[in-house]
């Protein structure tokens, strides 16, 4: 039965309408295959620029980390690292900045 679009608890087919919980979004569990590579990659990223192991616990890292997740959600595997982070001296000006702000504070 249909009442101003909307469906009753059973469609059409006899099947059950799916719960409104079915469209919440949830954390999902990265599974032994990504964690593995995921591994290989940070280890690639210490060894290759010679960072100490320990930039991988950094705050920064995991929220730029995090930031390049949320970039790939919005663009896709089409997104371009190279086209979008900037250099070592955009950067720095950048931190010079944010640190006046902060001794302003």
């Amino acid at each position: 039965m249909t009442v101003h679009g909307a469906t009753s608890s059973a469609d059409s087919q006899g099947g059950a309408q799916p719960r409104m919980t079915a469209f919440v979004s949830r954390n999902k569990t990265v599974n032994a295959t990504d964690k593995a590579n995921l591994r290989s990659v940070l280890s690639y990223f210490c060894s290759a620029d010679v960072r100490p192991f320990s930039a991988v616990d950094g705050a920064g890292f995991r929220k730029a980390a995090q930031f390049f997740v949320t970039l790939g959600h919005k663009y896709g595997n089409k997104f371009n690292v190279n086209e979008a982070v900037c250099g070592r001296k955009t950067v720095s000006h950048e931190a010079t900045l944010t640190a006046s702000l902060v001794k302003a504070d």
